[in-house]
Order: structure tokens, then sequence, then C-alpha cells
């Protein structure tokens, strides 16, 4: 298999499939601080208090991957591709896709992401800077549409209107005339959620699910695990690590968040 961009939007699982692969022995990353991956993938499910999740994780270098004498398959990891982290920044990954152009994306619904999310003090219920980058990465964008679709209908007279939130604020006659261009309410009825596949997704996701080669639902990969393996990433064998991982990472969620999200119970 050619080497591949795994990317997810934080909180929807990308550590389980990652360790997943790594551990079928047939795909190689470098993590960051020269740490082995038996050591990385050993502390990472160390996890006594969910609210302490993100303490364990280890993270891949992709650099250090493109540059790694390895004959596997490699992965290069993007957690929240959609971010604009400046080199240097903890959190930098690399630009999304220089190292290959084949990408798998792990994706869950919207509400199941906010739920594992919260419990795990991912995404946007983590630092602040995460909140400016991702919560807020779709507005910033929808944003800049709403100036451009503002000034070609405006009149030179019309005052300034930044935000399609502030469109009560202007006068009458302005906002009449921008609620009778049927592309206005698209802005209104703006949320951080939208539809792919009949389904609801975080809205700054999206448009790498749509343009990737291959996407993998969180639930489908945690109940049918030796499939999505064998189909997607042609692991013929599912090995009682990987086995193992599955079970153990539905027990660090409560039975009933596993019933919410639609995920089979542990053996155990």
């Amino acid at each position: 298999m050619e080497n591949l961009n795994l990317f997810y939007s934080g909180g929807s699982g990308g550590f389980l499939l990652l360790h997943l692969l790594l551990l079928s022995g047939r795909y190689h990353v470098a993590f960051k601080n020269d740490i082995s991956m038996d050591t990385a993938l050993h502390a990472q499910w160390k996890i006594t208090d969910h609210d302490l999740w993100k303490k364990t994780e280890t993270w891949p270098d992709n650099e250090k991957t493109f540059h790694s004498d390895s004959k596997l398959t490699k992965i290069y990891f993007y957690c929240n591709p959609e971010s604009e982290w400046p080199p240097g920044h903890i959190d930098y990954q690399g630009k999304f896709g220089e190292y290959s152009n084949y990408n798998i994306g792990l994706y869950t619904d919207y509400s199941s992401q906010v739920l594992l999310a919260k419990y795990k003090r991912a995404l946007y219920f983590g630092k602040t800077d995460i909140i400016r980058n991702q919560k807020f990465h779709a507005l910033r964008e929808i944003s800049k549409s709403w100036q451009k679709h503002y000034n070609n209908i405006k009149d030179p007279s019309w005052p300034k209107c930044k935000s399609f939130r502030k469109i009560n604020q202007l006068p009458a006659a302005v906002k009449q005339e921008l609620m009778d261009d049927p592309y206005t309410q698209s802005f209104l009825d703006f949320e951080y959620h939208c539809d792919y596949q009949g389904q609801e997704v975080f809205l700054g996701i999206l448009p790498f699910l749509q343009s990737a080669d291959v996407t993998v639902k969180l639930q489908d990969l945690v109940n049918h695990t030796e499939h999505i393996l064998r189909e997607i990433f042609e692991i013929d064998h599912i090995n009682d690590q990987q086995k193992n991982l599955v079970e153990h990472w539905k027990t660090l969620h409560t039975k009933e968040m596993l019933t919410t999200l639609g995920i089979q119970q542990p053996d155990r």
C-alpha cells in the first residue's frame, strides 16, 4: 500500500486507528523526541482519568517519518487539518499533503464528536488557542464569504457590515434588500456542522472528507475492526494486540456513552 495521510478531527479516534495500523507491523511513523513505537503505544493507553486523556498522547513527527529509513508503509498523521498552525507551534504537523497525495480520513457524526471531545477535553473543549483555530476557523471563512456577498449587493451609501450576525443593526431598507436575496439566508442558517453522506459532521473537516480517497467512520472501525482493516488497509489478520486495544478503548468509556455512540459493549 502506498504511503498515506491519515487525518481526523479532534475527539474522533485518530490515535486508535493509528495504533491499530502500527500494531499490524505493516505501517511506520517516527515519533517526536525519537520515542520508540512500543514506548509510545504502551504509555498512550494508561488513562486513569478521562479529563487527562490527551496528557498521555505521543505525537508522530511527519517530517521525521518522511526522512526515516523504513520499507514499511509510512503514515503522515494530521489532527484538525483545517487548523493553520504556524511552524514552531507545539501543534504544527507540517503542511497537509506535502508528503503524500493519498488521503484517508477518520470521522464520526457531529453529536458523537462533541460527546467524545467533551469527555476527553479535546477539540474546542481544550486549550483556548484550539478554540480560536478550530471552532472559529469555519466562522472566519464564512465571514469572508459574507463580506464578498455584502459588497456585491451594497449601494455606496450603505454602512459597512463586517458580520452577517449584525444584519439586524442595519437600516430597515438595507436589511430588506439583503433579505430579498435568497443567498443571504444561507449565512443566517450557519452552523458549525453540515451534511456528509446523510449525517451531520463538523464543518471544518468537511472539505477534507469530500476530497479524501477513503473515509472511515469511527463506529465502523470499532464495531467491525477486522473488516475495516482488511478492506481498506490490506491487513488480512487482526492480532491479539489489536483486539485488546479495541476492547481496552471501549472500557475507557462508560457503557452509557458507548450506547449513545452506537458502539458495541466490550467483551469483558
